[in-house]
């Protein structure tokens, strides 16, 4: 499975450079997405740099990273992240 998506994401990397320079309209859902990936290789890689620290340590560093970031797409998209799928929960 790993191999698996690390096999999508590269083709999907791919298809995206091949047409960048094109603007094209992206939702909410599609940013979200894509920081699901993000997320998921940052976390990894951030799981190296904190492996000698304590459990809470680690929980409290990854839940600043969340934040941040979180912060960060709101500062600069106007999109709250916790928002997006907000309708979809409700339902």
């Amino acid at each position: 499975m790993e191999n698996k998506i690390k096999k999508e994401i590269d083709k999907l990397s791919l298809l995206i450079l091949k047409n960048s320079g094109i603007h094209r309209k992206y939702s909410g859902e599609d940013l979200s997405n894509a920081i699901i990936i993000f997320q998921e290789i940052f976390s990894s890689k951030m799981f190296d740099v904190t492996s000698k620290m304590g459990f809470h340590k680690r929980a409290e560093y990854f839940t600043d990273a969340g934040r941040e970031l979180r912060n960060y797409v709101q500062k600069y998209t106007d999109i709250d992240l916790h928002k997006v799928y907000e309708k979809d929960i409700k339902s």
